[in-house]
């Protein structure tokens, strides 16, 4: 009995609780803040996405504006070219009849 009774006194017992990471309560507010962070980065990466598309939507209508300002000056060039020639044609043409009438009178074909 007494060899027994002496190995009882040697024998001690030791409770560790060991806790690996934030606890169950801080994990969940961490979980929430990390969520929460996520949605911000997300939210401002969005933002950026927008104020870029706005800063292109407003270089487009920039260069649709210049490109009609330039289609309607070559529209209004094309127009009065073309009615310059007319009055160049129509007024050759007057020119030549009236020639070729004076010379027929001086010929005394007609």
């Amino acid at each position: 009995k007494h060899a027994i009774f002496s190995f009882l006194l040697f024998v001690q017992r030791i409770h560790l609780d060991i806790r690996v990471g934030e606890h169950d309560l801080d994990a969940a507010i961490a979980q929430a803040k990390d969520k929460v962070n996520e949605l911000t980065f997300k939210l401002e990466h969005l933002i950026e996405q927008i104020e870029q598309i706005i800063k292109e939507q407003n270089y487009q209508r920039d260069r649709e504006e210049n490109f009609r300002t330039t289609s309607e000056d070559t529209n209004s060039n094309v127009l009065w070219w073309a009615f310059a020639q007319i009055l160049i044609f129509i007024s050759v043409g007057i020119f030549q009849m009236k020639y070729l009438k004076d010379f027929f009178i001086a010929k005394k074909i007609v």
